[in-house]
């Protein structure tokens, strides 16, 4: 098995027409599969799966692990901010624990497991009443617990830019590193977008696609915006966690911070993540007068490994199964035939590919 970017191919993918193209075999975003899939139907919180976050003060609130922040409830996820005032709580600094005061008081929790490339979507509905900051990302923080000079990265799917009567979301990359002056420092990728959502509360699917050569946003399926890496420095590289966040913004001044509305609500639908594995590759002599081999080239994680030839009525077998195919035409009976495999991954789902010969 050779996992080698850039290989010229000769494949057919789910369909009858031959076609030449350059195809990363390890990065091809037709080759995913389910490796981590949440729909938030148990009646809690599944923190084998899911770890809260805890004694963090980003923006105006504390991130809490409480059932008035974090709860399940009829197949979705609530992350919640309310008003507290005076919350009391402590954090780390280099100077040790000290304590500081809040507020208001979000949820959010992150995947205990990473992910490296792939395809990333949820369905969410975001609450965009003044106060509210909910976001859909990733991120991973071995800037903080690796040893110096190492960095951390962090893509942001889907964060709420603005709230109110007009919400806006907003994707952006972040790239953390140490700095001898500033200690870890965050460089935003330029190539930032912000756009408009509706105004009434509904539900939305966003979703990213990141491979080492770009990174794709989308909202519903529609492709708001993509970001090549023309080998940046900043561009994610790292594992990333998956995070789900309903946090409390930070206003530009306090006369703005009296109008906020809480409690508010981001709902979570479902989670998935699908994971890149090795495109699949036929072998196969491009004529077959007779009889010949062809064979599969596929992820070493592919079961129920089965083939069929087709128009069957040029060959004298049509189908079989495992990598191996044994192609026998019936004598005289010339014209273009096509192998196709099908297999499936360990999620279940099922793929194939094909090829045409003579």
């Amino acid at each position: 098995m050779k996992y080698i970017p850039l290989t010229s191919l000769m494949i057919v993918i789910t369909g009858s027409i031959l076609f030449s193209q350059t195809v990363d075999r390890h990065f091809n975003p037709t080759y995913t599969w389910t490796t981590f899939k949440e729909d938030f139907s148990d009646t809690t919180l599944n923190r084998q799966v899911w770890k809260p976050t805890i004694r963090y003060k980003r923006g105006l609130g504390f991130l809490v692990d409480s059932i008035e922040t974090i709860k399940v409830e009829e197949g979705n996820l609530l992350l919640m901010m309310k008003k507290s005032p005076g919350y009391l709580d402590s954090l780390w600094s280099p100077d040790g624990w000290k304590k500081e005061y809040s507020d208001y008081v979000g949820g959010e929790v992150n995947s205990i497991r990473k992910f490296q490339y792939g395809v990333f979507e949820c369905r969410a509905k975001y609450a965009h009443k003044k106060g509210s900051w909910p976001a859909f990302w990733l991120f991973g923080d071995s800037a903080v617990l690796s040893p110096p000079g190492s960095i951390a990265n962090e893509i942001d799917i889907a964060e709420l830019a603005r709230n109110g009567a007009y919400p806006k979301m907003m994707h952006v990359i972040h790239y953390y590193h140490p700095s001898k002056d500033a200690g870890i420092t965050a460089h935003e990728n330029p190539d930032r977008k912000i756009y408009s959502i509706a105004r009434h509360e509904k539900y939305y699917t966003f979703k990213c696609i990141w491979t080492p050569q770009k990174i794709q946003y989308y909202i519903d399926d529609t492709l708001k915006h993509e970001v090549i890496n023309n080998n940046y420095e900043w561009y994610p590289k790292l594992p990333l966690n998956v995070y789900l966040s309903q946090q409390v913004t930070q206003p530009e001044t306090k006369k703005r911070r009296t109008k906020f509305i809480a409690p508010q609500a981001s709902l979570f639908d479902w989670v998935t993540v699908k994971e890149f594995f090795l495109a699949p590759e036929i072998t196969c002599p491009p004529a077959i007068a007779q009889q010949d081999t062809a064979s599969l080239d596929v992820d070493e994680r592919a079961t129920n490994i089965t083939w069929k030839l087709t128009p069957s009525e040029l060959f004298s077998n049509s189908e079989g199964s495992g990598k191996s195919a044994i192609i026998r035409r019936i004598a005289n009976n010339n014209g273009t035939g096509t192998i196709t495999y099908t297999f499936n991954m360990p999620s279940g789902e099922t793929f194939t590919v094909e090829r045409d010969f003579n």
